[in-house]
């Protein structure tokens, strides 16, 4: 009776994995899990659910001990009409204040349902939100690695999909916020390329099919092709790789046997800063646009790197490295945290953010030192109340938090 967090899926879109239908309770269940073991929630706290619209797998729809619904998926109004019976349900129920965690939708869904809720709901999307805030965090703990402020770094975006828009304009939000900088002139240090190539403002005005949240991307640039053509145009101190899964690939700009940001891209990149970030961040693993060895050795040891999924150490002269995973499990424990304990009306940007500076000030100068960005796994208990802390005091201190008085946020969060 007392539920605070609701992870809700319909299996659409597992990652590595594609449509599992019901059998994608097991993403609800594991969320809800980490809420605990990672952000302390009680686990009455937190409620998994799966929502049964049926499957596009031909292979579950033929397995006669699959016990979803044998049909295929729900779509349009019939679809949007039921997600409305269930969010009001669970927010009559549980009260307007319960968090509602969207977990491996397909990412046009995520999104709008995230556009459909976020303005009085408590709607968050870990595949965009969190993949955002853990990025942006990235950045912010590796920043001082870099040279120059952040209004100095051009940031390449590998991957045009909804995953990689929201991590753009977190970014940009980020960047606007710190230099004080109209939100326009912001996203004029961040590009894009998709599968035809760099995303410009001549593809903006001839594609009628191009997506809308790739628009405020489209500079007046030079047409390229590849990525390797784009570093060479664009001379990025940052690139980030966010084609997320299996389902998607660059036709033309890389054979289907390499990688992404194969040899030639990486010195280019080592070219363009004296540091250069690379994040490779397309997930299974077997996506990653690089590997932290690879990166190293063509960049000789210059690089910043980051991964989606987990890297064994190695040595590189004579130098143990340690590869950050960026994940969101340094991110939406915390986070959810910090909306439970603040009773936090809406999820709003300026909470995401305090949520990665929160975890980039946690990275200790041991971590940089080992080439890592953020700290080991096993401290996020901790950095999840740190989390917490900085979430609810911005909440507070915005007038979102059900809260009049100001409180010892920190103690109240490793209290919980």
């Amino acid at each position: 009776r007392n539920v605070k967090a609701v992870v809700l899926t319909d299996g659409q879109r597992v990652t590595g994995l594609g449509d599992l239908g019901v059998q994608g309770m097991g993403t609800a269940v594991s969320k809800a899990s980490l809420f605990t073991a990672l952000g302390g929630l009680d686990p009455s706290d937190v409620l998994p659910i799966c929502i049964d619209v049926g499957t596009d797998n031909e292979a579950l729809l033929k397995d006669k001990f699959y016990i979803g619904l044998k049909q295929k998926r729900v779509t349009g109004d019939a679809y949007e009409d039921l997600m409305d019976e269930v969010v009001n349900g669970l927010r009559r129920r549980f009260g307007p204040r319960v968090l509602l965690c969207f977990e491996e939708f397909s990412n046009t869904n995520a999104k709008k349902l995230l556009n459909r809720y976020a303005s009085d709901c408590v709607a968050y999307c870990d595949d965009l939100q969190g993949t955002a805030t853990a990025t942006l965090a990235a950045v912010i703990s590796a920043l001082p690695q870099m040279k120059g402020s952040l209004r100095d770094q051009i940031f390449l975006f590998a991957g045009a999909g909804e995953t990689g828009a929201s991590c753009a304009d977190l970014l940009a939000t980020y960047i606007a916020k710190e230099h004080g900088v109209p939100l326009h002139e912001a996203r004029r240090k961040i590009y894009f390329i998709d599968r035809k190539g760099l995303v410009t403002r001549r593809r903006a005005e001839e594609e009628d099919d191009l997506e809308i949240h790739k628009l405020p991307y489209a500079h007046d640039l030079q047409e390229c092709g590849s990525v390797l053509e784009a570093v060479e145009v664009i001379k990025p101190t940052a690139l980030i790789g966010v084609r997320r899964h299996r389902f998607s690939f660059f036709d033309g700009s890389v054979l289907r046997d390499e990688k992404l940001f194969n040899e030639a891209v990486l010195k280019k990149m080592a070219q363009c800063s004296e540091r250069p970030l690379i994040m490779a961040l397309s997930r299974p693993r077997t996506l990653h646009e690089c590997t932290a060895e690879e990166a190293y050795k063509a960049t000789d040891g210059k690089c910043i790197y980051l991964a989606s999924c987990p890297q064994e150490s190695f040595e590189y002269d004579g130098k143990t490295i340690e590869v950050s995973e960026c994940s969101t499990d340094y991110i939406f424990p915390g986070f959810g945290l910090g909306q439970v304990i603040s009773e936090t009306a809406l999820v709003r940007e300026s909470l995401l953010i305090a949520a990665a500076e929160a975890v980039a000030e946690m990275a200790s100068p041991e971590d940089i030192e080992r080439g890592a960005v953020f700290p080991r796994k096993r401290h996020i208990p901790e950095i999840s109340a740190h989390v917490a802390a900085r979430v609810a005091r911005v909440a507070f201190e915005t007038g979102s938090s059900a809260h009049q008085k100001r409180r010892d946020w920190l103690a109240v969060a490793k209290s919980w």
